[in-house]
């Protein structure tokens, strides 16, 4: 059996030590719970890291997957604000991708545009791309009509 010193045993009544032997207890008893806390924070950090990064590419999926990986370290606020990017990043890849195939001076790629903006909800922009194709159309017909109004005069004045 271990022995106490006769000082250590009179060290026990005196309130500082006491006191001071309490704090070291506290101190100790922390560790785990300042541990755990560490390896929040350094995930949490990561996380954001990670997020940043996405939004710097402007890739949605990784945008969303950390989200994701945020709400289920329950960062809510923070996952919300990566959700929204995400959304508005995978938008702005269909807008590239539909414009990237649009021929914007024919009638049909600005109908073609024009659907993938009423897909979108954008009816503002639908409309004003319908009726510019409208008015493209109109225009082509006319100059068609001309065209040919051309040739019959021409085939009239050599004949």
């Amino acid at each position: 059996m271990a022995r106490l010193s006769p000082q250590f045993l009179a060290n026990l009544g005196r309130p500082q030590f006491a006191q001071g032997m309490f704090n070291i207890g506290q101190a100790i008893g922390g560790i785990p719970g300042q541990m755990e806390e560490r390896k929040k924070r350094e995930q949490f950090n990561q996380l954001m890291q990670q997020g940043q990064a996405a939004m710097a590419s402007g890739d949605a999926a990784k945008l969303a997957q950390t989200a994701q990986d945020l709400a289920a370290a329950g960062y809510q606020k923070e996952a919300q604000q990566f959700s929204t990017a995400s959304r508005e990043a995978a938008t702005k890849q269909r807008q590239m991708q539909a414009l990237s195939g649009a021929d914007l001076t024919s009638p049909a790629g600005l109908t073609s545009l024009s659907e993938f903006y009423k897909t979108e909800g954008d009816i503002g922009q639908a409309v004003q791309l319908a009726t510019a194709a409208r008015e493209r159309q109109t225009e082509i017909n006319e100059a068609n009509r001309f065209t040919e109004r051309k040739v019959k005069l021409a085939n009239t004045a050599f004949n």
